[in-house]
């Protein structure tokens, strides 16, 4: 927490005359005439000596503590790379921007998707609940120690390179897997794209010829350094990426 330390304080002279002001008053010292203006200047002296440390004493006086190191300014970075995500054989623009307060506060990030100059995908993120685990070793792989050293190979290269992969083409069409796949991609299809059921059931059906025929750019939305949600793969027919996977 940001604080600031108290002033300095008072001199000597000015807690003498204060002494000297409260005996008078308080009688211990003779109040004549003389003592009287003594003391109104003195005390008039003391008040200004106040004003002047509290008000206009330089800023240097002053110490700043911070209550956490704060590790640079804020961070706005912008990691495009270009490859051809969505089949049509154009490099496409994947685009992820990563924000925050600075380096030792969470960031929020953006992905976007641009193919043909319009977007066809994009999502957001908010990582507060995973920030305190780059601290951890082994959280983030490939060898770093400390928690900005992890972050920054977590958000500036883990994160942008594993954006997406080539789908394996494993699966039979006809096997419990495209099955499900099927299921996932209708479900959405009818759901966010508004497709009538028999529309989105052919068009999950093409999904899963496609991707059994390998090499297609499947995306896999970050959660975390150690976890992604459902793998999607584009879709013409609907412009976007759809989901063909309830579950890593």
């Amino acid at each position: 927490m940001l604080g600031v330390d108290k002033p300095p304080s008072t001199s000597a002279f000015r807690r003498g005359l204060l002494f000297l002001y409260s005996q008078s008053v308080m009688g211990i010292i003779p109040r004549s005439k003389r003592f009287r203006i003594f003391f109104l200047l003195g005390g008039s002296l003391f008040v200004w000596a106040v004003f002047v440390e509290v008000f206009w004493m330089p800023a240097s006086r002053h110490k700043i503590r911070l209550g956490r190191p704060v590790m640079g300014g804020a961070v706005d970075e912008v990691i495009s790379r270009y490859s051809d995500v969505t089949g049509d054989d154009a490099p496409d623009e994947v685009r992820l921007h990563v924000a925050g307060e600075n380096w030792s506060r969470p960031f929020k990030w953006t992905l976007t998707v641009i193919s043909d100059k319009k977007t066809v995908y994009e999502c957001s993120g908010d990582d507060a609940g995973i920030d305190k685990f780059f601290n951890d070793k082994g959280y983030v792989s490939g060898g770093c120690e400390s928690y900005l050293e992890c972050k920054k190979q977590y958000y500036l290269k883990d994160m942008p390179a594993n954006l997406f992969a080539a789908w394996p083409g494993e699966n039979k069409p006809g096997g419990a897997w495209a099955a499900g796949m099927r299921s996932a991609a209708s479900e959405e299809l009818m759901t966010k794209f508004k497709l009538p059921a028999e529309e989105a059931a052919a068009t999950a059906a093409r999904m899963a010829k496609r991707l059994n025929s390998g090499g297609v750019q499947v995306l896999y939305v970050p959660l975390s350094p150690v976890q992604s949600g459902p793998p999607k793969m584009y879709v013409p027919r609907v412009g976007s990426f759809v989901t063909i996977s309830r579950g890593q």
